[in-house]
């Protein structure tokens, strides 16, 4: 079983890196603050290479094969050092915006995501989906799919869909 773990929003905390003043739920994944100040943040290296853990590696109990992200291919290398800073292992880091033609390509079983419209693409797609809800999240949550808030939730929902194979 191939699993595919999305970075920014749920591996690494980018809203509150990108959104230093926000102290509130973030009420929109695609927030329009962050549309306002993008053009200031998309090419900033130290930003991207230097985000926080919001899940801790040591509570994952499973294996997974990639970090399949829609970061700038250009910081796959300060993304993959970022990760091992904040203890995640070594693996693969695909940049892609397609992430749903990606996993559909690349036989991906299960992905684990926070953006709604990418979780609901799974489900059509009839990729199995856990969707990550930060702490901070104040967006859509997607019918069907499998919401998860920590680590044991997506250690349950990754057990759980081992199970039902």
């Amino acid at each position: 079983m191939k699993i595919a773990f999305d970075v920014d929003g749920v591996i690494l905390n980018f809203y509150h890196k990108a959104l230093p003043n926000k102290n509130n739920f973030v009420q929109f994944w695609d927030c329009p603050e962050l549309g306002k100040i993008w053009h200031q943040i998309k090419d900033d290296r130290d930003l991207w290479c230097n985000l926080e853990s919001m899940l801790d590696f040591k509570k994952i109990n499973f294996d997974f094969d990639i970090y399949l992200t829609a970061i700038d291919p250009n910081f796959i290398e300060c993304r993959q050092l970022n990760l091992l800073k904040v203890g995640w292992p070594k693996k693969e880091v695909v940049a892609s915006d397609r992430k749903i033609e990606y996993c559909i390509d690349n036989k991906i079983d299960i992905l684990i995501d926070d953006k709604p419209s990418t979780i609901q693409q799974c489900i059509d797609n009839d990729i199995k989906c856990i969707q990550f809800y930060p702490s901070f999240a104040a967006w859509e949550k997607i019918p069907n799919a499998y919401i998860a808030y920590n680590e044991d939730d997506i250690n349950y929902y990754i057990n759980k869909i081992k199970n039902e194979q």
